[in-house]
């Protein structure tokens, strides 16, 4: 019987010896960019740096969990902003308000913006921004901004800087609904 125990303990220690070396080989094999790198913005699995976010966990007293509110910054960040930019940067206000009445509904639901003044002036700061706002770096919130319930009992209210490359940074705002039925969720703007 001790025979058949010692046997038995070699084999799975031979099996397990095996996937070792076979799953070492594997990995030398993958590219460097395959493991997680970002093509745009110095970021770690394709996420931005944040800091400051636990002031969510601490503080808001709404619905929204803090993965969620902390992965919609990121998309705002990431995609959001970036995209708008190249859809706008070429426009003068008549264009800007074109634009908002074509994709007022989709402009409502990125940013929280619901009225055409509100986006031209988001918009035109948008514009006139020399930075790539592709190249994003970090988001730190604001931990001293942060407002349970704003001038709008409805929404906590927080700023938060995005760091770009050559550490340049934009100052941002976002009130975060507190309540279920409050929509907008999210209403993102600059400050300058």
């Amino acid at each position: 019987m001790n025979k058949k125990k010692i046997v038995t303990g070699i084999i799975i220690c031979f099996i397990l010896l095996i996937t070792l070396i076979i799953l070492n080989f594997l990995m030398k094999d993958e590219e460097p960019t395959q493991i997680g790198l970002s093509i745009e913005g110095r970021s770690v699995e394709g996420q931005l740096l944040l800091s400051g976010i636990g002031v969510f966990s601490e503080k808001y007293i709404g619905f929204l969990e803090t993965s969620e509110i902390t992965q919609r910054m990121q998309e705002f960040v990431k995609k959001d902003i970036p995209e708008l930019y190249e859809n706008i940067k070429a426009y003068d206000e008549q264009g800007l308000k074109k634009y908002y009445n074509e994709n007022n509904l989709e402009i409502g639901n990125k940013f929280g913006l619901l009225n055409e003044d509100e986006f031209i002036s988001f918009a035109n700061m948008i514009k006139e921004t020399e930075i790539d706002l592709s190249i994003w770096y970090k988001l730190k919130v604001d931990r001293e901004s942060f407002i349970v319930q704003s001038e709008n009992a409805n929404y906590a209210y927080v700023e938060f800087d995005v760091i770009f490359e050559d550490e340049q940074k934009m100052r941002y705002f976002v009130y975060i609904a507190n309540g279920t039925a409050v929509t907008p969720k999210y209403i993102f703007g600059i400050i300058k």
